[in-house]
């Protein structure tokens, strides 16, 4: 033992080819027999000697087993949380041009694109996923792999932002972007949720439902299924099979389409298509009737409602107060003498004389056509005549048939008094006609009377003249004699 020393052995002459693996154990090494003179100090890390506080990380170990610390965690994440931040400067994150992706039980759920401009979020399933070059895109969540992946529900497929800054909120196998073109040529579209949506227009949303697409430049499908907005600016609020194709168009219900240009079309039939006729155009159509409420409310809860109902109720046009209008055509108001108060006689010939000094002319609406004209009195006139009405800009169609009502028992009064003074006067001429009468009889008896008077003079005068025929030669005889 001892025999060989350190100053025995060349320096480098025994190295490890010249030393059996496992050779020299523990027991054939001595206490202290190897010092520091004998290890390169480059070669070998002393054991970690030093500590750090509670709370503090430890940043670096070095060669002599010394410890560098991080006072307070400012360059280490904790779990339970970090103090004395910086927001200018700490971050969590990467330095390099690599995405970042965040994982549970070992799945992405998170994928953070950097973009120089704007980056894209991706969560949800790993299989959704964002076209390559686009900006400022957003999936929040949702996206299964495609196929029936999902045991429930099918036509799973990945949620899908093919253009810049489009969103999908969730669902699965939507479209934000028409992937075709650039990657800016359909921008800022969005898909709520729901699935098989697509939202390929500029600034274009589908909100929710499924099978919906909004294709138009600020085009809208709030929902529904099978839904279409095509044209640029148009809305389908939602229900099913709708199309809105014509610019700033709106559909809703079952089975509409709107064409035309600014025209709105909700279809209540489930049974036909309703479309629209012309651009600048409403139509509404249901099935069992068609009802829209419109309520006044007062302060002490009461009021009227407005509700019109189509013609399988029975009437055109129906409302609450009991107004409607037939399926013939016919308005007829309501005058249930129930629903009405504060009642005050009227003059009738007073109604009459206004009726007679109201000016009535024959005029058309600026807003028809020159050929169409129409008779009656102004607003105005009327109402300073009679005050009825809320204002005088109106004049209600039960008014008019009222003050004409009126007038007429004026008339009628009018007619009256002057048939009685006619009555009195008749009577008055009738007794003179009798006493004429009596007159023209007496004088028509001593007509007659004198008529055989003078007919017996007649005869009388005829008699003399033949006796004085027969006489005058008599006469002339004795002249002679």
């Amino acid at each position: 033992p001892g025999i060989v020393t350190g100053a025995s052995i060349a320096p480098n002459a025994v190295g490890p080819a010249a030393i059996l693996d496992n050779s020299i154990a523990a027991t054939d090494i001595g206490t202290n027999a190897v010092g520091l003179t004998e290890i390169n100090a480059l070669q070998v890390q002393t054991r970690v000697s030093g500590i750090c506080a509670p709370g503090l990380s430890m940043r670096a170990i070095a060669q002599n087993g010394a410890v560098t610390c991080d006072a307070g965690g400012t360059n280490a994440w904790r779990l339970l949380g970090n103090a004395g931040t910086n927001p200018l400067s700490h971050f969590l994150g990467t330095t390099d041009n690599q995405p970042l992706n965040m994982r549970v039980n070992n799945q992405r759920v998170l994928r953070l694109e950097p973009n120089a401009i704007s980056p894209n979020v991706i969560g949800g399933n790993a299989a959704n996923f964002v076209n390559l070059g686009v900006r400022g895109a957003t999936i929040s969540g949702g996206g299964v792999p495609s196929g029936d992946t999902d045991p429930v529900f099918f036509d799973g497929g990945p949620n899908w932002v093919t253009d810049a800054y489009g969103t999908i909120a969730g669902g699965y196998n939507n479209q934000a972007g028409d992937s075709a073109g650039t990657v800016t040529d359909r921008s800022f579209s969005t898909v709520g949720g729901g699935r098989l949506n697509t939202a390929s227009g500029n600034n274009s949303t589908v909100a929710g439902g499924y099978y919906n697409t909004a294709s138009g430049d600020a085009s809208t499908v709030a929902g529904g299924r099978e839904n279409t907005a095509e044209g640029d600016f148009s809305t389908v609020a939602g229900g099913r099979e709708n199309m809105a194709s014509g610019l700033a168009s709106f559909t809703a219900g079952s089975f509409a389409n709107a064409i035309h240009s600014n025209s709105f079309v909700w279809n209540g039939w489930t049974s036909g298509t309703a479309s629209s006729l012309r651009p600048n155009s409403v139509q509404l159509h249901g099935e069992n009737g068609l009802s829209i409420e419109s309520c006044a409310r007062r302060a002490d809860g009461g009021g009227t409602c407005w509700v019109l109902i189509g013609p399988a109720l029975g009437h055109a046009i129906s409302t609450s107060t009991g107004a409607r209008l037939t399926t013939g055509g016919v308005w007829t108001n309501n005058s249930d003498k129930h629903r009405k108060t504060a009642f005050a006689p009227i003059d009738p010939q007073q109604v009459l004389a206004k009726v007679v000094a109201l000016p009535v002319t024959t005029w058309q609406y600026k807003a028809e056509a020159e050929t169409v004209r129409h008779l009656g009195p102004m607003a105005q006139d009327f109402h300073a005549a009679f005050q009825l009405g809320a204002d005088d800009k109106t004049i209600a169609t039960l008014d008019t048939a009222g003050v004409a009502l009126a007038a007429i028992q004026g008339l009628n009064r009018k007619l009256e008094k002057e048939n009685a003074t006619l009555k009195a006067k008749s009577a008055k001429l009738e007794a003179k006609s009798a006493k004429l009468e009596a007159e023209n009889t007496e004088i028509k008896a001593r007509l007659t009377a004198l008529e055989k008077q003078t007919a017996t003079h007649a005869r009388t005068q005829t008699r003399l003249e033949v006796l004085e025929a027969r006489f005058e030669p008599l006469f002339q005889a004795r002249a002679g004699e």
